[in-house]
């Protein structure tokens, strides 16, 4: 059994980390890595420690609203933003800035026109600076709770 990620960069912007099989995907250059964790919950690539982290997405699956938690360490500018499957941007949550610490945000499951979105697979990515962290969420049933 293979489970393929890519770490997806869109325009310059860092999108993070997203399943896909290689047969998908327009290729500009590629690094394989083999063997246990990425490490990625608490560093980033060059291995530098992470200020910014999503602990938690709930419920996920969800039938109802989703509940994004996340972590910084610094008062910053903060994205969150959910996008499909496919990488297509659905909706932008929050861009403002944050105090340090523990946050909360809600998805209720539509577009940024307030349509509930159709049942699937979908990433929120929150994003600061120069630091990102993705999580997946799985919507059970249509949007807009």
């Amino acid at each position: 059994m293979f489970s393929y990620a890519y770490f997806v960069i869109d325009s310059g912007e860092t999108l993070g980390w997203y399943p896909a099989h290689p047969d998908s995907l327009d290729w500009k250059y590629g690094v394989l890595i083999q063997g246990g964790s990425s490490g990625a919950e608490t560093a980033d690539l060059d291995g530098s420690e992470r200020s910014l982290r999503i602990l938690s997405a709930v419920p996920n699956p969800a039938n109802r609203a989703v509940e994004i938690s996340f972590e910084m360490s610094s008062n910053e500018r903060v994205r969150v933003r959910i996008y499909d499957a496919r990488g297509r941007l659905v909706r932008n949550l929050v861009d403002k800035r944050f105090d340090g610490g523990l946050h909360q945000v809600q998805w209720d499951g539509c577009n940024d026109q307030s349509k509930g979105v159709g049942p699937g697979v979908y990433f929120c990515k929150v994003s600061a600076v120069d630091q990102s962290d993705v999580k997946k969420l799985v919507l059970l049933r249509e949007g807009g709770f």
